[in-house]
């Protein structure tokens, strides 16, 4: 019997960008009691010009390794006024197709992103932490929670005589960071 080959509808990478804050600086994150100083990015950012996207930080486990799901790529990763900022297309793979699904449907997302601390120095009499640097970024994107909602994704058409996103940065309120990642890492350290 012969099978007929089914040709899938592709995304291009061109089609569709995501763009956000992963971060924002300024700003107390009251579930982690912490702030992240305005330039803590810099040095990390001045060795990682661009990062992978992941939805939902997602890795999955086969036979004890780890494999990650990465649904797309930066093309644009800087600190400005409000944080860490971010663009990049998607990539041309089921996983990215559900992720842009699944933003399509809500919108606007949460915005996360994991990392290894840098400098860090705790006030004595409040006891706030202030992330002065991060020695490294891992990935950033959407996910499902944030420390603060207003760390957002967006996904929109790029256009594409420039091959940019076309959702404009906010020029409103501060956006507090989503330091997901940080729980974790944080709960183990004080455990």
């Amino acid at each position: 019997m012969l099978h007929q080959r089914h040709q899938l509808p592709i995304l291009n990478p061109l089609e569709f960008a995501v763009s956000g804050y992963a971060s924002v600086t300024e700003v107390l994150i009251p579930d982690f009691n912490m702030v992240i100083a305005r330039g803590a990015f810099a040095s990390v950012l001045e060795r990682t010009p661009s990062m992978p996207i992941y939805a939902n930080h997602d890795s999955i486990d086969p036979l004890g390794g780890t494999f990650k799901l990465q649904i797309g790529q930066t093309t644009t990763l800087l600190e400005d006024d409000f944080g860490l900022f971010f663009e990049g297309p998607l990539f041309s793979t089921s996983v990215a197709r559900d992720a842009l699904g699944v933003m399509q449907g809500r919108g606007r997302m949460p915005a996360s992103f994991s990392f290894d601390f840098g400098e860090v120095v705790t006030d004595e009499e409040t006891g706030i932490g202030r992330i002065l640097s991060f020695s490294r970024l891992w990935e950033l994107g959407p996910a499902t929670w944030g420390a603060n909602p207003e760390a957002f994704v967006e996904v929109g058409a790029v256009a594409q005589e420039t091959q940019s996103q076309s959702i404009p940065r906010p020029t409103a309120a501060p956006y507090a960071a989503s330091l997901a990642f940080a729980v974790s890492q944080i709960r183990r350290l004080t455990a």
